[in-house]
């Protein structure tokens, strides 16, 4: 890619966040988001319009983490139902992976320092390895409670592609979504049993998943130097 087209990118990229930033301050009531009917009818009633908003929460959402995933893929499934509920979101985790991944390429671990700590980035270490990394990184989307939003800021510290990390980071995130975005819908359909057992048991595997990633990250985060940390600048 030539130097005017990164900057294109770039530019692109800064720009868009500043748009989405403001929409979503503009237009959001967040407590609206644990009120599913309410959020049901200010999204439905604002048509074309309702969706752009959506997208725009989830991929400032993602960005910042100012609510956790799992509320807005639910909520996205009681609105939209569980497919397109799945595709919408799908959709803002691509905006939001392109614009993270292109900025901290651009800007390096400085940026990344912005959201997370040193310790926290040595935590996995075990994907500087570059034979196993997409492997390791599709594995660690697909386990339901894992820091996926996380990975967004590290993948572009090393040398992976802007095209595979987006395919492992969405096709990676379906079932964890999917489970969500259908209990939201069967929520809408006042199938309430049906509901809580499937968060119930999305929680566990969740449980089991965070118990799984932390033990990977702590045996390899420990055998790491102040010096050895995840990234190319």
């Amino acid at each position: 890619m030539t130097e005017k087209k990164k900057k294109f990118v770039y530019i692109l990229a800064a720009g868009l966040l500043v748009v989405l930033s403001g929409i979503i301050l503009y237009s959001v009531d967040i407590a609206s988001w644990f009120d599913l009917e309410k959020l049901e009818a200010m999204l439905k009633e604002n048509g074309i319009w309702g969706i752009a908003l959506f997208l725009a929460i989830r991929c400032v959402q993602t960005i910042f983490v100012f609510l956790p995933g799992e509320i807005i893929e639910i909520a996205a499934g009681y609105v939209y139902g569980s497919f397109y509920g799945l595709l919408l979101c799908l959709v803002g985790n691509f905006l939001a992976g392109y614009l993270i991944f292109v900025l901290v390429r651009k800007y390096g671990i400085k940026l990344v320092q912005r959201f997370y700590s040193l310790e926290k980035l040595r935590e996995v270490s075990f994907l500087k390895n570059p034979k196993r990394r997409n492997i390791l990184c599709m594995l660690i989307y697909l386990i339901p409670g894992t820091p996926k939003d996380f990975l967004s800021y590290v993948m572009p510290l090393t040398d992976m592609k802007l095209s595979d990390f987006l395919i492992i980071s969405i096709v990676g995130r379906i079932p964890s979504v999917i489970t969500s975005t259908y209990g939201g819908h069967i929520l809408g359909e006042n199938q309430y049993i049906y509901a809580v057992l499937i968060f119930a048991v999305v929680g566990a595997v969740s449980v089991c998943g965070v118990m799984l990633y932390q033990r990977l990250s702590k045996a390899h985060a420990h055998k790491e130097s102040k010096s050895e940390v995840i990234g190319r600048k």
